[in-house]
């Protein structure tokens, strides 16, 4: 339980401090290309996230 509580915490505390950061450009490395998305890191936050795409029609 305690191992939740943290991990909710570290994520509002990360969304706080880019939310007061305003728009930042930063450089990331491409981890995965997927179909639909790609798995980015940023080294300089430790942050590795999914960006994921419009669907093409």
């Amino acid at each position: 339980m305690a191992e939740y509580a943290q991990r909710s915490s570290v994520a509002f505390h990360t969304q706080l401090f880019f939310k007061s950061k305003g728009v930042v450009s930063e450089e990331g490395f491409v981890l995965f290309v997927r179909k639909n998305a790609v798995v980015v890191l940023i080294p300089k936050y430790g942050l590795e996230g999914t960006v994921f795409f419009d669907s093409k029609d």
